[in-house]
């Protein structure tokens, strides 16, 4: 289990890179600046967050 944590934490780490540091180079010059595109990867987020609950699921349905 300790493992897996670790790889979960990995994986979190290095998918949240991109969005973390979404960043404008530079102001347009007529108006406010662009929202950043820190919802590029929700899709893949959201699904690797319901194969995590499924995963322990099933994990604790085995113990009981």
């Amino acid at each position: 289990m300790k493992n897996i944590a670790k790889i979960c934490l990995l994986l979190s780490l290095l998918l949240t890179n991109f969005a973390a540091f979404a960043q404008i180079d530079e102001p347009p010059e007529g108006g406010d600046a662009q929202a950043a595109p820190i919802d590029t990867k929700l899709i893949l987020l959201a699904t690797m967050g319901i194969l995590f609950v499924l995963y322990t699921l099933r994990q604790k349905k085995k113990t009981v």
